[in-house]
């Protein structure tokens, strides 16, 4: 186990190889099983990351109404104004356009090179977003009840997949993983990871920030 003393949040690289994380004053830190690779500045103020599915750049999304686009030795590709506060992002299969939930309730794709918004869909409250088969997963609370949480499941059209899940336990921070075969959430008591019928498969106390499920599930 590897302890990222500096870490505050981050993301897997697709294939497991690497996990990029953001530190103190928005340091871009990356790191394989080994510890520390490099490290690099951004704009200020991340409030997320994700990796683009080739694992050769990096979107962070800024609360300042900024999306900073990179590459994986830190060399900036560009930065472009977002229409609100972003709280996440989410490359699609081919790395040519991102996905960007808003805290005004909206989820835009965006073209990667253009920065052009492509297709707009209303979400839930806290959005986050997480690659799986055929499309994404959207984690939310639902607009009409703070703190229910729903998991939804759409193409890259932002068609709906499947019906929603609602989770039974009120969680603070909840995901899921790629494969959709394990939920997680974060509550007053930790962490707890359960399967697709929601029952606990593994509990960790103590005060959690975040969590990360790897996209080879191990």
């Amino acid at each position: 186990m590897i302890q990222l003393k500096e870490a505050f949040f981050g993301a897997f690289s697709p294939d497991s190889s690497f996990f990029a994380a953001v530190g103190k004053a928005s340091r871009v830190l990356l790191y394989n099983e080994n510890g520390e690779q490099s490290r690099f500045a951004t704009i200020p103020f991340a409030s997320a990351i994700s990796v683009s599915t080739d694992s050769k750049k990096l979107a962070l999304a800024s609360p300042e109404h900024k999306l900073c686009i990179a590459k994986i030795d830190g060399d900036l590709i560009a930065i472009r104004k977002t229409e609100a506060e972003a709280s996440d992002s989410l490359w699609t299969p081919d790395s040519s356009r991102i996905l960007i939930p808003y805290w005004n309730k909206e989820l835009h794709l965006l073209n990667a090179e253009s920065g052009e918004i492509e297709a707009v869909k209303e979400i839930g409250k806290s959005p986050r977003l997480q690659l799986g088969p055929g499309g994404f997963a959207l984690t939310h609370w639902r607009i009409d009840e703070y703190l229910h949480p729903r998991i939804e499941t759409f193409d890259w059209k932002l068609e709906a997949i499947s019906e929603p899940i609602e989770l039974s336990t009120e969680y603070s921070r909840f995901g899921v993983s790629q494969g959709f075969n394990y939920f997680w959430g974060i509550g007053q008591s930790g962490l707890e990871v359960l399967d697709t019928d929601q029952k606990s498969l593994f509990k960790h106390p103590g005060d959690v920030r975040s969590a990360a499920i790897s996209p080879r599930e191990s």
